[in-house]
């Protein structure tokens, strides 16, 4: 298995000054030390109950609403070092809000890397409910700021055995197909690869006809169906169906860099690829079968009690996975911080598989960190401390964890 590598950081600030404004909006995440104030910061616990980006055309997405988008970007809007493969036509890569989220991908049937492309409306539908840039001031926003590529394929399930072997290949963690092949035994093994290979995902269409196919649960496809604004399906139910997502009229990118609206199994599977990445966004540590597991724990029941063929294990409630998926990193707290006479001690609790980083600055959200070199670090009465030699009016301090697994 390749090693996950997990950076968290911790920001606690510490000051004899008073901020009567942070006190209002902090203390619900801090404590008051004497004459000290202290706030705690871990990653966006310190955010509001939701995050609203400036896309302007983001409330014709009525699909976040439902998804509750807006509660999960509170724990990440997800990271560019979560790559996610697009399988279809290329789409178009220099879609304004597409590009600064858009690598090289590749083309199975030639064996080439593809840099460029004008696009195709379906994938590029399909990369828009991915990651459209979240927050840019331009048009919609993608479930998250992850990485995405195009893999082209031809018209075999060879093909797209081939491009999902590549993809686990080159560090893609989720892999979305829009087409039929959920039934394949083959496209199983591939996923089976990926997930061994990066502890990747595979995520397919569910299909888009009203009625009950016969296709096998295959535990490395995840099979998503479709539905409305008001939670009702309106796609194929079968035992392959492991999710539903909205996929009715909803609002993406498309071609000569502008927005579309379309209806499709295709495109409920994509925004199940997106907050799949957000997830190992918020814990890359986390593996496959962690993050489906959170899925299925947070998924919205609507048809008969566990899982059913019209559902899966529910339609995706992106809100409450982003939060059990927050609960799974490791406790990143700064419990507290003290001045002596001598030095500033920063206290935290200890992990034995954790490397830590000390950073300061003089103002609570700084142009720059500075790493703190001079710290010396003790174990006291089981906590793990950072002893800071400069005794300052006020000072800032940043954690950084990584975490090897």
């Amino acid at each position: 298995m390749p090693v996950s590598k997990l950076r968290i950081e911790a920001t606690c600030v510490a000051s004899n000054l008073w901020y009567p404004n942070l006190q209002r909006t902090m203390m619900n995440v801090g404590h008051k030390l004497l004459h000290w104030f202290l706030f705690i910061l871990v990653n966006v616990e310190c955010l509001t109950a939701q995050h609203v980006p400036n896309d302007p055309l983001i409330t014709n997405q009525w699909h976040h609403e439902i998804l509750g988008s807006y509660e999960a970007w509170q724990f990440s809007r997800s990271s560019k070092t979560i790559r996610v493969a697009i399988l279809d036509e290329p789409f178009q890569m220099d879609h304004p809000d597409l590009a600064a989220n858009t690598a090289p991908g590749w083309d199975a049937t030639s064996g080439e890397k593809i840099l460029s492309h004008t696009g195709e409306a379906h994938a590029t539908l399909s990369a828009g409910l991915i990651a459209a840039a979240v927050n840019n001031s331009l048009g919609i926003a993608g479930m998250g700021n992850c990485q995405i590529l195009p893999v082209k394929f031809g018209v075999t399930l060879e093909d797209m055995y081939r491009a999902i072997i590549w993809c686990a290949d080159n560090g893609v963690r989720v892999v979305n197909i829009s087409y039929d092949g959920a039934y394949s035994a083959a496209l199983n093994e591939a996923g089976r690869y990926l997930k061994q290979k990066t502890e990747g995902v595979l995520v397919m269409s569910g299909l888009n006809t009203n009625r009950l196919i016969h296709y096998p649960n295959h535990p490395f496809i995840q099979a998503i169906s479709m539905t409305d604004r008001k939670d009702q399906p309106a796609s194929a139910q079968g035992g392959h169906i492991d999710f539903a997502c909205p996929g009715v009229e909803v609002f993406s990118t498309t071609t000569n860099s502008a927005y579309a609206v379309e209806s499709g199994t295709s495109f409920s599977a994509p925004i199940a690829s997106g907050i799949i990445a957000v997830l190992f966004s918020i814990n890359p540590a986390l593996t496959a079968d962690g993050v489906l597991q959170l899925l299925r724990n947070s998924a919205v029941d609507l048809g008969a009690p566990g899982r059913d063929d019209v559902f899966g294990w529910g339609r995706l409630d992106f809100a409450k996975a982003a939060k059990l998926a927050f609960s799974t990193r490791p406790d990143s707290r700064i419990l507290r911080i003290e001045r002596t006479q001598k030095e500033t001690i920063i206290s935290l609790l200890p992990r034995s598989d954790v490397k830590y980083r000390l950073w300061k600055s003089r103002s609570v959200w700084p142009s720059a960190w500075e790493p703190l070199l001079t710290a010396r670090s003790q174990i006291s009465d089981g906590l793990l401390q950072f002893l800071d030699p400069e005794v300052g009016d006020r000072a800032f301090y940043r954690m950084e964890f990584e975490v090897l697994n």
